[in-house]
């Protein structure tokens, strides 16, 4: 009696340990909750020679990568407004090359060339999170193709990143729906 008494106590603990696992928090690797730490799955080591690893969420990269991203935000987040409200005209593609040889002297040009680095920016963290593992009920999904699908179907994903990115100063197009498709870039702030 007093072994089976035991065994339900054991059984009981573990479905309540179960059903509080699952509604915790995971922040580098490490399962808390109850004020308890719990460690995870190991993150799994990669194959040597990959041409490019899968990024931990949490790793040393990927916040430095975010850090970096997040700087770029705020910029965005405080030039776009401003440029839409206080510059009527943008830099043609054709003035901004002219602008580079030395031809023409333009402040608007330069802003045109430091909008592409910001693009090119933000085109790299959509690199980044094509490859970036998640977790799955405590295991970490390695596989591209499904981080791939995740990124790609979450509604605040890939496409709000990729409008984001397009320089749609280089299409002509009319005054009123240039100046609507430059505000797609504050979309990266939702």
């Amino acid at each position: 009696a007093r072994r089976a008494v035991v065994v339900a106590l054991e059984k009981e603990k573990e479905q309540r340990e179960a059903s509080i696992r699952r509604q915790s928090i995971v922040t580098d690797g490490v399962l808390s909750y109850d004020g308890q730490q719990r460690m995870l799955a190991k993150f799994p080591e990669q194959q040597r020679g990959a041409c490019l690893p899968v990024l931990k969420p949490f790793g040393a990269r990927r916040q430095a990568w975010d850090l970096i991203c997040a700087l770029f935000l705020v910029y965005s987040g405080l030039v776009t407004p401003f440029t839409i409200a206080f510059f009527q005209r943008t830099c043609s593609p054709a003035r901004a090359l002219r602008s580079l040889r030395g031809e023409v002297n333009d402040g608007l040009c330069d802003y045109f060339w430091w909008e592409r680095v910001v693009d090119f920016v933000f085109f790299v963290d959509i690199g980044v999170n094509f490859n970036t593992a998640f977790l799955d009920d405590s295991r970490w999904v390695l596989d591209r193709r499904k981080i791939a699908w995740r990124y790609a179907a979450n509604p605040y994903g890939f496409l709000i990143d990729f409008l984001a990115i397009v320089p749609f100063e280089l299409f002509d197009l009319p005054g009123g729906v240039q100046t609507s498709v430059r505000l797609l870039r504050l979309l990266k702030l939702v």
